[in-house]
């Protein structure tokens, strides 16, 4: 690792934290503008174009953020497991020992042999 990506993963990292804080901004529904001001945007800015900005901003793009904000959402609301000691509690150990490759995919977590048919 070199200095330039530790200041591109932290300013990445700053801009995730900002695109946190624009879901608890209120947004009109109707014209998708801002009703009050974020960051050096003012009340009224399209939302498309406070999403533009931080496509040129993170190093990734704003198909990340929200992509990956998507997936954060969905595990909170299901309820996934953080610590992988747990999952055996949730998921029983597979008898091909957690192989779920093409010769053994009907043992996965969820799957069934119908899944196949």
């Amino acid at each position: 690792m070199n200095e330039k990506d530790d200041t591109v993963r932290e300013r990445d990292q700053e801009l995730e934290e900002l695109w946190a804080q624009l879901e608890d901004i209120p947004m009109n529904p109707t014209t998708e503008c801002l009703e009050q001001a974020f960051l050096h945007f003012p009340a009224g800015t399209f939302r498309e174009d406070i999403w533009n900005w931080f496509d040129e901003q993170h190093s990734k793009g704003v198909a990340y953020l929200m992509s990956n904000s998507c997936h954060e959402e969905a595990e909170e609301d299901l309820g996934y497991l953080d610590d992988p000691d747990e999952w055996e509690e949730e998921y029983p150990p597979s008898a091909y020992g957690g192989d779920y490759g093409p010769a053994n995919p009907w043992n996965a977590p969820g799957m069934s042999f119908s899944d196949f048919i």
